[in-house]
C-alpha cells in the first residue's frame, strides 16, 4: 500500500518512540471524526462517502506507517540495550 520511500525511517529509538505516539494519536483522530454521528447524519451521503473513504485511506496509510514504525523500535531495541550494556561495562 504505501511505498518504502512514503516512510521515513528514524534514526535513533526517541524519533521512533515520538513518531509512534504521532501515529497512534492521528489515527485515534480519524477514527474519532469515522464515528461522529453528527456529521454522518447532516452531509450529503454522497460528499460524506467520498470524506468517509478519504479519511479511511488515511488511516490505512498511518497504521501501515505505525507497522513499519513498531518494528523498526522492536528490531533496535534490543540493538540499543546490547550497545548502551557494552558502553557502561555491564
Amino acid at each position: 500500500m504505501i511505498k518504502d520511500e512514503d516512510w521515513t525511517e528514524p534514526t535513533s529509538l526517541e524519533e521512533a518512540e515520538k513518531m509512534r505516539i504521532h501515529l497512534v494519536g492521528e489515527i485515534e483522530d480519524m477514527e474519532a471524526q469515522l464515528g461522529d454521528r453528527v456529521r454522518r447524519q447532516s452531509s450529503d451521503y454522497t460528499l460524506y462517502y467520498r470524506w468517509r473513504q478519504s479519511v479511511k485511506w488515511a488511516r490505512t496509510v498511518r497504521l501501515q506507517k505505525l507497522r513499519l514504525t513498531k518494528q523498526w523500535i522492536s528490531e533496535h531495541s534490543h540493538d540499543y540495550k546490547e550497545s548502551e550494556t557494552l558502553h557502561n561495562g555491564r
